[in-house]
This record gives C-alpha cells, sequence and structure tokens, in this order.
C-alpha cells in the first residue's frame, strides 16, 4: 500500500472523530419504523441479545401485514450482528419470499451478501451487490459493513482515492451502533499500519459469548436486571456448563439484597481448629480497623459442606457484598467453587488454594505453598547454583502435594530430582524409610557380613548414601523434622554441619514455613545449621521492641506469628477495598483489583489483576546455632523488591 493510500486513511479516521453522522439514512428516507423495530434499534446499542429478543418475539405466530418485512428485516440484520449468519440468514431469504421486489428487497440481498463476504467469498454477484446497491434502500450497519470491505478491496488495489471515499463513508454510517464503529476504526487503523494483504476485517459478532457472557458483563456492571434477563435465558443453553453458570448467577440474583455494609467472614470458630481460628479473626480485626464494625463472622465447621453451607447462607440470605475465608485446605476447593457460581468476590486465607487462569472472583491474599517453593527455588538455583535435589517427606496430602509442586519447579528451572522416598507420617521409627532413600555406594548384604565377622552387630551396618545432589527438601512440621533428620544421618548422609564420613559434601536442608520455629534451633541441633526456609514474616528478624509486635501483644496479648501477619495484611487490603464505596458485588471486586496499602507487613501491597495474587515479598530465612536469620527477600507476583537489606 502506498504512503498515499495511507495518508488518505489517516484523513478519515481524523473525520470520524468529528462524529460525522450519515445523511443518507435508511430511517430516515422511509416511513418510520414499527414502535417494535424503534424499540430494538435503542436495545440494540447495548443489549443486542435483547434487541434480538424483541423482534423475534414479535414475530412469533405474526400474521403477515405491512409491518412484517421491516421487523423481519431488522431482526435478520441485528442477527447478523450478532454473528448468527445462519438466523440471519433465514430472515433476509423470508423477507424475498415475501416480495423480491419489495422496498426491503434491497437491504435483504445486500445482508445477504455480507454474510458471504464475511465467510470470505469475493465472487463477482458479491462485489457487484456491495457496490451497487444504494445506500438509501438499506441500512446504515449494513453501509457501514460494506464500505469498509470494499476499502479493503480499494487498499488491495492501490486506489487512493477510493480507499478514502469507502473509509469515510464506512465511518460515517457507523455512528449508529457503537459495536459497528469500534469494529470500522480497529480495521481501518490496522489498514493504515500493515499491508491490506494481510487485514482480515474483526469477524462480525467476535467477542460475543452469548447470553450468559452477557449476564456476566450486566452484572459485573451492576445491571442487575439485565444479568438476570440475560441468566434466564443462558438457563436453558444445551451445553451444561453453561447452564450451571446461569443457575449460580442466577441464585445470586433470587437471593437477598446485597448489603453493602456486611462482608462476611467464614473461619473454624469452634472445634479443634477453633483457637488458630480465633486467633485469625482477631488479626484480621486489628489489619481491617476502623470499618472492623461491617465484618460478621460465621462458623466454617471445618468442613467442605459445612463451610459452602456458611458461605451460601452469607451470601443468598444475608446479602453480604463480599466474603472472607477459607482457611482451612480442606475447605478451600468447596468454598472457591460455590464463591465462583455464585459470582461473589472470595479472599481466601487458605495457603492451599493454588488461584486458576478461569478465576474471576476468587482472589488469594494469603502466600501459598507454591509461592514458599518458587521464592526458595529462585534463591537457591539462582544466588547458590544449585540444580539437583532430593525430597524425604510424608506420605499424606501435605507432603505429597509439596514434593509434587517442587518437583515440576525444578523441572520447570531446567533443574533435576536424583532421589525421592517418603515416610509414614505417624511412625516414630523412621530409620526403615530412609534405608530406602537415595542410592548406595556399595552393597549393605556386604556390610552385614563384614560386620558379623568382625563380631559386630548387623544390624547396624549402613551401606554409605551417594550424593549426587545439592541439597534435601524436607516438607515437614518443625516438631517432627529432627526425628526426620535422625534417621538420615543414621543413614549417613551429611545434613547442615553434620558430616558422618569425612570429604562429604556439605549438603543444606530446605523447608517451608513450618519450620519457623524458634525451638528447632535446638531439638533440630547441627542437621538443621545453614538449612534455608521461607516464610513472609518472622518476629526473630525483628529488631527488639519493634512497634509493630509490641502493639500486637499489647491488643492480644500473642507475638505476631507469620500467620497473623499475613492475615493482618489481607484485612488491610479488604479494608480499602471495603472504603472505595461499593454497592453491589461487581463493584466490590473492582475495588479488590484496586486496592492499595503502603504499610503492609508482608509486603503485601494490592492484588495483581490477572492473577488475583496479593503481591508479597518472601523472606529467605536460615537456622543458625542460635537464631533464625534472614538472608534475602524474593518479590512475588509484580511486588516491590524491599529496599532495605535482610536482617543480619
Amino acid at each position: 500500500m502506498t504512503l498515499r493510500v495511507r495518508s488518505l486513511l489517516l484523513v478519515a479516521l481524523t473525520a470520524a472523530s468529528l462524529n460525522l453522522v450519515a445523511d443518507t439514512s435508511w430511517a430516515k428516507r422511509k416511513k418510520g419504523p414499527p414502535d417494535v423495530v424503534e424499540d430494538a434499534l435503542a436495545f440494540s446499542t447495548t443489549d443486542r441479545d435483547r434487541a434480538i429478543q424483541l423482534l423475534e418475539d414479535a414475530l412469533a405466530g405474526r400474521k403477515l401485514d405491512k409491518d412484517s418485512s421491516v421487523i423481519l428485516l431488522h431482526a435478520g440484520e441485528q442477527r447478523r450482528l450478532n454473528g448468527d449468519a445462519a438466523e440471519a440468514g433465514a430472515w433476509f431469504a423470508k423477507v424475498l419470499s415475501i416480495s423480491a421486489t419489495g422496498t426491503e428487497a434491497p437491504a435483504a440481498r445486500l445482508g445477504q451478501a455480507l454474510i458471504q463476504a464475511a465467510e470470505g467469498d469475493t465472487s463477482r454477484p458479491v462485489m457487484s451487490t456491495l457496490r451497487n446497491t444504494s445506500d438509501r434502500d438499506v441500512l446504515d450497519t449494513q453501509n457501514a459493513d460494506r464500505y469498509l470491505l470494499l476499502a479493503i478491496d480499494a487498499a488491495r488495489s492501490d486506489e487512493a482515492r477510493s480507499v478514502s471515499s469507502y473509509s469515510k463513508r464506512a465511518l460515517s454510517f457507523a455512528q449508529t451502533d457503537p459495536e459497528v464503529l469500534a469494529r470500522v476504526e480497529q480495521t481501518l487503523q490496522e489498514l493504515a499500519q500493515s499491508p491490506p494483504s494481510e487485514i482480515t476485517p474483526p469477524a462480525i459478532g467476535e467477542g460475543a459469548g452469548g447470553p450468559l457472557e452477557e449476564a456476566e458483563e450486566a452484572y459485573l456492571r451492576g445491571d442487575l436486571e439485565g444479568a438476570r434477563r440475560q441468566a434466564e435465558r443462558a438457563a436453558g443453553d444445551p451445553d451444561p456448563r453453561i447452564a450451571e453458570a446461569a443457575a449460580g448467577l442466577l441464585r445470586t440474583l433470587n437471593g437477598a439484597p446485597v448489603r453493602s455494609d456486611q462482608i462476611a467472614v467464614v473461619l473454624p470458630l469452634s472445634d479443634r481448629y477453633g483457637s488458630v481460628g480465633n486467633n485469625v479473626r482477631e488479626a484480621l480485626l486489628y489489619g481491617f480497623g476502623g470499618s472492623a464494625g461491617r465484618l460478621r463472622f460465621y462458623d466454617s465447621g471445618s468442613t467442605a459442606e459445612t463451610a459452602v453451607a456458611a458461605l451460601e447462607g452469607a451470601v443468598l440470605q444475608d446479602g453480604a457484598i463480599a466474603v472472607i475465608g477459607p482457611l482451612l485446605s480442606d475447605e478451600s476447593e468447596a468454598m472457591v467453587e460455590a464463591a465462583e457460581s455464585l459470582h461473589v468476590p472470595l479472599i481466601s486465607l487458605s495457603q492451599s488454594y493454588e488461584p486458576t487462569e478461569d478465576a474471576v472472583w476468587a482472589f488469594q491474599a494469603m502466600h501459598t505453598w507454591g509461592d514458599q517453593i518458587d521464592a526458595l527455588l529462585e534463591w537457591v538455583m539462582t544466588q547458590r547454583g544449585m540444580s539437583s535435589f532430593a525430597t524425604f517427606s510424608p506420605d499424606k496430602d501435605f507432603g505429597n502435594n509439596a514434593v509434587a509442586l517442587f518437583e515440576a519447579k525444578v523441572i520447570e528451572r531446567g533443574g533435576q530430582l536424583r532421589a525421592q522416598a517418603t515416610y509414614s507420617p505417624e511412625e516414630k521409627n523412621l530409620l526403615p524409610f530412609a534405608v530406602e532413600f537415595g542410592e548406595r555406594a556399595d552393597d549393605l548384604a556386604q556390610k552385614k557380613r563384614e560386620a558379623e565377622r568382625n563380631g559386630g552387630n548387623p544390624d547396624t551396618a549402613v551401606a554409605s548414601p551417594i550424593i549426587d545432589f545439592d541439597a534435601i527438601f524436607i516438607p515437614e512440621s518443625s516438631l517432627r523434622t529432627p526425628l526426620v533428620c535422625a534417621a538420615l544421618a543414621y543413614q549417613e548422609f551429611p545434613m547442615g554441619t553434620f558430616q558422618p564420613v569425612k570429604g562429604q559434601p556439605e549438603l543444606p536442608l530446605l523447608g517451608l514455613s513450618t519450620w519457623n520455629n524458634e525451638d528447632l534451633i535446638a531439638t533440630g541441633n547441627e542437621y538443621i545449621r545453614n538449612s534455608l526456609f521461607t516464610d513472609v514474616f518472622s518476629s526473630s528478624v525483628r529488631p527488639e521492641g519493634d512497634p509493630l509486635i509490641e502493639g500486637y501483644r499489647q491488643a492480644t496479648g500473642r507475638t505476631l506469628s507469620s500467620l497473623e501477619a499475613a492475615v493482618i495484611d489481607a484485612g488491610k487490603l479488604v479494608g480499602a477495598a471495603a472504603n472505595a464505596g461499593a454497592t453491589h458485588r461487581g463493584a466490590f471486586r473492582d475495588a479488590l483489583v484496586t486496592a492499595s496499602v503502603s504499610d503492609s507487613i508482608t509486603g503485601a501491597s494490592g492484588f495483581d489483576p490477572e492473577t488475583l495474587r496479593a503481591r508479597r515479598n518472601m523472606l529467605i530465612l536460615t537456622l543458625t546455632r542460635d537464631s533464625i536469620d534472614a538472608v534475602g527477600e524474593i518479590p512475588l507476583h509484580g511486588a516491590t523488591p524491599s529496599m532495605a537489606p535482610p536482617v543480619p
């Protein structure tokens, strides 16, 4: 395409900014349309599905009269603009069957030609219809689309004046319909910047996801009646996924009116997890601050079923605008599914919830196990140059899930997992499990025979392990980690500063936030020295007399834990969203996306709008002979790295 063609296109686009209006409008040249058509045209600029419904309802069972062809024509055009080619073609054919020479016949023929052109048909009859139909005999939206196609065709032939003329006409006629105008402007912008051979107009109706998508968009912007109308249509969809999603939205729309002054908090408050749940409650109130009266607490019951029942009661019966929770892993998946189904903002406090790409309503305010493993591997593989690892873990959900995440992320970063073994999470004697861990440099049976020949106890014989990895990952509690280390030590694995055989390499242990306990310093002894683990907060690395820790102790009588620090920050983020004054759930979701705090404890300054995860910084911690120290910090989910160096 020549510079002249591009220059004329830019002139045409500039004309669009002047809101040029066509003076050959079909509606102005003919007798005013029937009332149903006027109503449909009014709806079509914001709710095309509603416009189609009005027109097709008017045609249902209607006997032919003087208005039938006009209604049929507009039904066909609205269907065409919605991307429903087959339905549109049927209505246009019906117009022509009534009268092939009637007033609406030219517009029906052009509609058919536009459908063919959209499908790639550029035959002589199609192009002739596009070029030779009178502006006065067809609809503005039809003129807009046909002149857009003619502008592209002219650009391919390098006909500069025709490109300019057709572009101006396309823009002029497109003014009556925002969707058509956007499509025309987008295509002409691309035509001005790219070779015409690479230009294909956006598909008619592109982006229209049917009634369900329309319902969800209406719900997000607070148009609850529009959302209900579209959701009722989507509920009858033959696709069970669409029908189920629509049914979930209808449950919410038919439930209690939204109370903008009420945020539900679903936590375990009464059973064996009640102590932790009530600590979290105090931390949340502490972070939420002056608006704490807006929080209403519900007991989750600590099971998936009871937690979902609490959430549904809070939303459907009490009208909560948003929900905070769950806390427990067993509740997470079910509560997230319920929140997504009901279309209510949910702010998760569970470390086991990993947001998926299709999550819309469930935000993750807590640091997950995946976050911790990401930060840990970022540190040891980038800063320490490690590339090969082993894992020794409890055979239960937590251990198995942590190892699966660890393995996947090691491989993703180009590393290797050299050895894996599990052990019983209940057993106190872990020696039989440690025997199966890793490979050995010599034969155990031969070692036993040698011990017996030398008068020793063959049961104490140990085959020397092959150390072909840089660290051992042990996802375990601080209480049981020393037991695990003792079993590995008996099998002559070096750990920390413990070296059972001279010349063995130093082998650090790797852990998670479950190690963030000063008791492990003494119970883990030399095995855990120089180990590395992660957490978002540790009171051990804060300066003595830290006002943050002292203030929390005065308010609650407890030393601030990492869990409570993260919950305080979650409370701050939800409080910032609550103060935005949202009156419906879509607006509250938007407020969460834009919420920002500057005084967070864990670096949780806001939510990433793409992943819905809290941006935060993860500490890399180590255990020395007498303290827990911070050695580094890894920013996650777009967080700004802390400018302060790690506390020594």
